[in-house]
């Protein structure tokens, strides 16, 4: 025998275990299951057996193995006992790639046979009707024969491996089952079938869709309950609305539909619900004569919005975190609540003001006292404190609702700089930017006041403060936050115009005459150009003394404005005193302002050849 042959087949055994272990590993990967084989165990090497008593030397043992994955956990295999396992052993089986192919002959072809089946069982159904073959309630009772039937096959017949065509033909089962309760009623009063019956009976098939989206995992299925479910009374809309029954029935649909979202975390249910809930809105109207006031309207609204709230925040516990989407909802849940007071109270400010403090105690109570994760106790707070900057002015009526918005997104800016949420600092910008063009736009259109102290006067100081504050805010931000601090020349530029704005209409109701922005006077074309001079002189003086180039290229933007007006418009249509005074004011201004530049530019050369 061989000396070494025991050494050999050591040798042998050791890449055998190898290779089984790379086996192992590759059957996991393709599992799913991070999985790192053990390193593979010495076999201590057997002494050959030889008849002479002359001692043999014993082998010396091999070195360990290698451990077959890299530390950086990335399956890539090493080599081993001079042997290279395959390459790519480790590596995780690519997913399959959608094809076109794969979309049009597994999905599109079945929608389209769905579709082209309806159509036919349709027409085949009009002829029938039309030719008196099928009675009315033979019809009702195969239409709901043939709906059920197909609910009922594809949801026991038709295995996991077809769920497109299972679930396209429990949609068509579910569809032709609630058009038949819609034509008992609609189209066959002659059956005399109670409108509560069929009400009952499309419940019951909504009630059936969301059990099978739940079971099966479906959100297609839930969609589909969730559209039949709010589309029933619609159908079944009866001469005069029961508020009452309407809104027990959409809060347990609502609840119910939230609950196999949050439970299968079907996002578009979630939305779906609450954009019909909103088209619901108009139908709980103040209704006097039957009977439903303002208290009830509120009553609803608030168990909508609870409902919503509810759901959101037990979606995010359910997830163990509060998705963006999720703290969407509930912004737009709280904004229409919010929405439902205003027009429930518009007339009646301090019981809006009331409604909105004990509101915004809620929300803030919420954040403060229950444990939420931190994305969504931040938006309950934030929310809360929204809904007390709008009490405010409901309460002491002291400013309109754009100088709430205005302070409000003041507040945003400020978040956004201690906290960093750039999303935050967006919303506060895009209701600057609404509220800067509001401003714009009643500046141009509201009739002239007479007087200097007035509403639109009160809100463009309001908004040149709050957007002067975030502005020295955001110059306050960390350096990182580069995109707070690049803001910096939009907002300068707003701030100007919509100061320069103010004081022009100033100017205007002061001297404009009767007929306002229509027929300005003398004077106040002379005023008008007058105020542009004396702003552009102070913004090209503050930007010559801080040494900032924006506002000085905004001074000379407004001289060129004030020279386009005076040549145009004054010495054109002013009086021949104005027209002196005009042109003269803007003249030297313009010749003094021009030699401070030069004389500035001559004296910063200097001191740089000195230097």
């Amino acid at each position: 025998m061989n000396p070494d042959f025991y050494e050999r087949l050591d040798l042998r055994m050791r890449r055998l275990e190898t290779e089984l272990s790379g086996l192992r590993a590759e059957i996991d990967t393709a599992r799913g299951a991070a999985f790192v084989p053990p390193v593979p165990k010495q076999i201590p090497a057997v002494a050959p057996a030889v008849e002479a008593p002359q001692p043999v030397a014993a082998p010396q043992p091999a070195p360990a193995a290698e451990p077959f994955f890299t530390p950086d956990g990335r399956g890539r295999y090493q080599e081993a006992f001079g042997t290279r396992l395959p390459a790519g052993l480790g590596a995780a089986p690519p997913k399959p790639k959608a094809s076109l192919e794969a979309a049009l002959a597994g999905r599109g072809m079945q929608l389209v046979g769905l579709l082209l089946v309806l159509l036919a069982a349709g027409y085949f159904l009009d002829v029938a009707f039309t030719h008196g073959w099928i009675p009315p309630s033979a019809r009702l009772a195969l239409g709901l024969i043939v709906g059920s039937g197909l609910m009922l096959f594809a949801a026991r017949r038709i295995g996991p491996e077809l769920t497109f065509l299972a679930e396209g033909l429990i949609g068509l089962g579910a569809g032709i089952d609630y058009l038949s309760l819609w034509a008992s009623v609609a189209v066959f009063p002659s059956l005399h079938v109670p409108r509560a019956a069929a009400f009952g009976a499309m419940v019951v098939v909504t009630a059936v869709l969301a059990l099978l989206a739940t079971r099966r995992r479906s959100q297609r299925l839930a969609l589909m309950g969730s559209f039949g479910g709010f589309l029933t009374p619609l159908l079944l809309a009866g001469d005069r609305t029961d508020h009452a029954l309407l809104a027990s029935y959409l809060l347990i649909l609502t609840a119910t539909m939230l609950a196999v979202g949050i439970r299968s975390s079907f996002r578009f249910v979630e939305w779906l619900t609450f954009v019909a809930v909103l088209c619901y809105g108009p139908a709980f109207a103040i209704d006097r004569p039957h009977h439903w006031n303002d208290l009830a309207c509120t009553i609803v609204g608030a168990l909508f919005f609870a409902t919503f709230a509810l759901a959101a925040t037990l979606g995010a516990v359910h997830d163990r975190k509060a998705s963006a989407a999720r703290l969407t909802l509930l912004a737009l849940d709280t904004a229409a609540f919010g929405l439902v007071l205003l027009l429930i109270y518009s007339q009646r400010q301090s019981v809006l003001g009331l409604s909105l403090l004990v509101f915004a105690a809620i929300l803030i109570a919420t954040a403060r006292f229950i444990p939420l994760p931190y994305p969504l106790g931040f938006a309950y707070f934030y929310l809360g404190l929204s809904a007390a900057t709008l009490a405010l002015p409901a309460l002491f009526h002291a400013m309109s609702l754009l100088d709430v918005f205005t302070v409000e997104a003041a507040l945003l800016v400020l978040i956004a700089t201690r906290t960093g949420h750039r999303w935050v600092a967006v919303a506060g910008a895009l209701i600057f930017a609404w509220t800067g063009l509001a401003f714009l736009g009643l500046a141009a259109s509201t009739p002239p006041q007479h007087n200097i102290v007035n509403d639109l006067a009160v809100g463009v100081a309001v908004y040149v403060a709050a957007l002067a504050f975030a502005l020295s805010r955001l110059d306050t931000a960390s350096p990182g936050e580069r995109t707070l601090r690049g803001w910096r020349v939009t907002g300068i530029v707003a701030i100007n115009l919509v100061a320069l704005t103010g004081l022009s209409r100033e100017c205007v109701d002061l001297f404009g005459g009767p007929k306002g922005l229509d027929d300005l006077t003398s004077q106040a074309q002379f005023g008008l150009s007058a105020v542009w001079t004396v702003y552009a002189t102070a913004l090209f003086a503050i930007g010559m003394a801080r040494q900032d180039g924006l506002l000085r290229w905004l001074g000379i933007i407004l001289f060129a404005c004030a020279i386009v007006k005076v040549l145009a418009v004054d010495l054109a249509s002013l009086d021949v005193t104005y027209r002196i005074l005009s042109s003269l004011g803007l003249g030297v201004v313009l010749i003094a302002v021009s030699a401070w530049y030069q004389r500035a530019m001559v004296r910063q050369k200097a001191a740089g050849t000195e230097a």
